[in-house]
């Protein structure tokens, strides 16, 4: 395969150049995935029932330990802009990707958040200890979507929780239709817990709506709370 077949992949790492036997992280579903690349095939033929007319298609084929995917150019494509393909590092993990920062407050101890924010504790908090957190989102004129401006309890929640969130959801994503674009406008806070999060896979998928709202600031909640 010559270095053209790789003109429409766009700078990402030096621009991606797929070699045989290398190994890549591949976000094409609801985890990374850490895959090898097997070769490219530009006259794959299409398998449903319905089309056994002849037609091909290019693919990229991976492959992980559980068999090989062939992805369509096209998919390829979208993931290498979107940032969902890099080159294979042992330190890697799917929160370097969310961008997580660690923020400050100010001076009346008001946590310096923007607009659209997650709040993550990676290992869950329980809720007691997110009381002054929540009395400073509420001074700042939150409210929670169902309780209100009211703190929320352990007569709310059992379990630790795992997100405290406001953000514009994007409508026109289907994932999202059914969510509100104007929460974080409305400074509207969420949360969600730690149930059926028990492998770091389950807390990927809870948190994939990150990738898909850019804008959403990614705050370090362990750090935050030591601040207030």
């Amino acid at each position: 395969m010559s270095m053209e077949d790789f003109d429409w992949l766009p700078n990402i790492d030096d621009p991606l150049d797929f070699s045989i036997g290398q190994t890549y992280h591949i976000k094409s579903g609801n985890n990374w995935e850490t895959m090898e690349y097997v070769g490219f095939d530009p006259k794959h033929k299409v398998s449903f029932r319905d089309r056994q007319d002849g037609l091909t298609y290019p693919v990229f084929m991976f492959k992980n330990k559980y068999g090989t995917s062939n992805m369509s150019q096209g998919h390829v494509e979208d993931l290498a802009r979107k940032g969902m393909i890099k080159f294979f590092d042992p330190e890697f993990n799917f929160y370097k990707e969310l961008n997580i920062k660690k923020v400050g407050v100010d001076t009346n101890g008001f946590p310096m958040i923007k607009s659209d924010f997650v709040i993550l504790f990676k290992n869950g908090i329980n809720v007691e200890s997110t009381y002054e957190l929540q009395k400073k989102l509420l001074e700042m004129g939150y409210q929670w979507y169902v309780k209100g401006k009211r703190l929320i309890t352990p007569k709310d929640v059992k379990e630790d929780i795992f997100t405290i969130e406001s953000l514009n959801w994007d409508t026109s994503n289907n994932l999202y239709s059914r969510m509100d674009s104007t929460f974080g406008d409305r400074k509207i806070i969420m949360l969600s817990t730690m149930e059926n999060k028990e492998t770091e896979q389950d807390k990927e998928r809870r948190l994939n709506f990150i990738h898909d709202h850019p804008r959403v600031q990614v705050i370090n909640g362990d750090d935050l709370i030591s601040k207030i």
